[in-house]
């Protein structure tokens, strides 16, 4: 019986990498539990543009970090629907 030496999420160096690499499955429920990460974010960088305070700089920043957030959420979206699960907002 072959035995895998590197079974699933273990780690492991891999010739010419630079370092450890995790190999591993992301399952319908850790993209659930990075749903809920990316919301933190979203709101985090909602509430930063309403700042008065925030400059024009930041404002831009916060934008991009919701750009991005939406982005990762569609990624999320697609994992869950491959797994017969629905996100939510």
């Amino acid at each position: 019986m072959n035995k895998d030496p590197n079974p699933p999420g273990d780690s492991t160096y891999k010739p010419g990498s630079s370092g450890p690499v995790i190999e591993g499955r992301l399952t319908p429920s850790d993209a659930h539990d990075f749903n809920n990460m990316v919301a933190v974010i979203k709101l985090y960088a909602q509430l930063g543009l309403r700042n008065p305070s925030a400059n024009q700089e930041l404002k831009d920043s916060f934008m991009i970090i919701l750009e991005q957030a939406s982005t990762a959420k569609k990624l999320i979206d697609k994992i869950m629907e491959a797994g017969g699960r629905k996100s939510s907002e």
